[in-house]
């Protein structure tokens, strides 16, 4: 279910902007779909470069990083399924 929120936009560039969601004390970070992806496929390399290596702490926070990124990355495609949007890039997490 989608709902209708006055937001007040921080324009800051083309890849992300600053949104205030008038329920929010701070601001957010509002990343675009495409540029997300790319943040994850390079998290995912670094994380495979980090098993070559074998540096396990390394690569325990990069596993990390990335479940954290495909979560939100999943649940942005759902969003977008649900409501009858395509994805801005190819490759789905799923």
């Amino acid at each position: 279910m989608s709902e209708k929120a006055d937001t007040f936009l921080f324009p800051d560039g083309q890849r992300s902007n600053v949104v205030k969601l008038p329920w929010r004390k701070f601001p957010a970070i509002a990343i675009q779909g495409d540029t997300w992806s790319i943040y994850l496929s390079n998290l995912r390399r670094s994380l495979s470069l980090a098993q070559k290596m074998g540096d396990e702490v390394l690569i325990d926070e990069l596993e990390y990083l990335v479940e954290c990124f495909e979560s939100q990355q999943e649940n942005y495609e759902s969003i977008l399924k649900e409501n009858g949007y395509s994805l801005p890039y190819e490759n789905s997490v799923k």
